[in-house]
This record gives structure tokens, C-alpha cells and sequence, in this order.
């Protein structure tokens, strides 16, 4: 699964399961709750996550919610918002979006460079190369795929990029052709059909 998409994902479960405790304790409690009640309920339910390592990514917004809780604010209509918010964000994600965020994860995860090229030139090595010209013709004006991108890389660890992009849910990754003169190998990245 993309990143993106699991950090939304994250952000919603979050965000129902605190919304739930609280009509669960509001229902135990059989009478009307408070704004005040509300927002002590979330804060209590919310403030053990900020700890939690499972949690981490949503670290800043979990403080963020705490504080709306603190507030004069009411938690429980900003957390239906976010929720709205991370839905759309899940659902306006272009294949140029996704592409990009996949190529931010394998920056991160193998402590790689990344470089656009507007032609061939020498490569360093642990460096992932993208064509410019290429990159404008394989996305159409809308962000769409429209065929396979190429991924150069001078690295002795292609495979596991190669397994690490095929793990990412939303691209498939073939090995197309290795260059013995300049130790290039290029990868072939395709949205994933299902």
C-alpha cells in the first residue's frame, strides 16, 4: 500500500475509533453530554496514541486534535472534517501523485538520490535517474499513466527495489535491461491493474 494512502487510512481509523469511544461512553452514560464532556472523552481516548510507535506518523496530528480538544472548539466536528478531508485526499490521488510518492519512498527506504535528466549523461551511483522528456510523455494532462516509466539506477541492489516497488500497491516493477559498460540497470514501473 502507498504510504500516502495508509498515512489517510490511518487518519481515518483514528479518527473513528475515537468517535466511537465516545458514543459508546456517552450511551454507558445515558444522559446529554456537554461540549465540555465531548472533548474530555476524545482528549482521554487520543492522548495515549501520541505515545504509541504504531502512531507515529500521525504524532503531529494527534497533538493538533488534543489541542482543538483543550480548546473552546468542539473535537468531535474537526474530527468529522478530517476525516472528510483524508477521504477526498484518498480519492483525488493522480498516478503522477502516486509515482512521485513512490519515488519519495525509495529516496527514504534505501537513502537513495533522485535526479531528473533531460538527456543521457554519466550516473552516479545509488542514485534513481527519470528522464524529464520521458516522465512528460508517460503521465497525460491529467496525472494519468499512460505507459511504462523508466527507473535507472546505477546500484548493486536493484532487486530489492525491484521487490520494494512491487510491494508499493499501486505500481508493478519489471527488470528491462542491464548496461555492463556503465553498471546501469533500468526498471520498468507500471501502475498496477487490479
Amino acid at each position: 500500500m502507498s504510504q500516502n494512502t495508509n498515512y489517510y487510512e490511518n487518519l481515518i481509523h483514528v479518527c473513528d475509533t475515537a468517535l466511537l469511544n465516545l458514543y459508546i461512553t456517552i450511551d454507558i452514560n445515558g444522559k446529554f453530554a456537554t461540549k465540555g464532556f465531548r472533548n474530555q472523552t476524545l482528549v482521554k481516548f487520543l492522548k495515549p496514541k501520541v505515545k504509541l510507535t504504531d502512531y507515529k506518523a500521525l504524532k503531529p496530528d494527534l497533538k493538533a486534535m488534543i489541542l482543538i480538544g483543550r480548546s473552546d472548539s468542539l473535537l468531535e466536528t474537526k474530527l468529522f472534517e478530517v476525516k472528510q478531508y483524508a477521504h477526498k485526499a484518498i480519492h483525488s490521488q493522480t498516478d503522477i501523485k502516486k509515482f512521485f510518492a513512490l519515488i519519495s519512498f525509495l529516496k527514504n527506504k534505501f537513502k537513495f538520490d533522485a535526479k531528473t535528466l533531460d538527456c543521457d549523461t554519466s550516473y552516479a551511483a545509488n542514485t534513481f535517474y527519470l528522464l524529464s522528456e520521458q516522465v512528460d510523455s508517460c503521465f497525460d494532462e491529467s496525472g494519468l499513466q499512460n505507459r511504462a516509466t523508466k527507473l535507472h539506477i546505477k546500484t548493486q541492489f536493484y532487486k530489492q527495489i525491484l521487490f520494494t516497488i512491487n510491494d508499493y500497491q499501486d505500481f508493478k516493477c519489471e527488470f528491462e535491461s542491464f548496461d555492463i559498460e556503465t553498471g546501469m540497470t533500468v526498471l520498468s514501473i507500471n501502475k498496477y491493474f487490479s
